[in-house]
């Protein structure tokens, strides 16, 4: 099970991300959930990217 996949840990983290984007004007804050291998493999990724967002 994801961590995040409870419900109170879900809306906490939404209420954060929310304040975060009121607070960076123009920031947009997008959450994913993965399972470990995919989130491995995407930390590999950008790792190896030259590209910062």
């Amino acid at each position: 099970m994801n961590r995040t996949m409870h419900p109170t840990e879900n809306k906490t983290l939404r209420q954060i991300m929310q304040q975060f984007e009121v607070a960076n004007t123009g920031v947009t804050v997008k959450m994913e959930t993965r399972s470990v291998d995919e989130h491995k493999s995407a930390i590999r990724i950008a790792a190896t990217s030259t590209n910062v967002f």
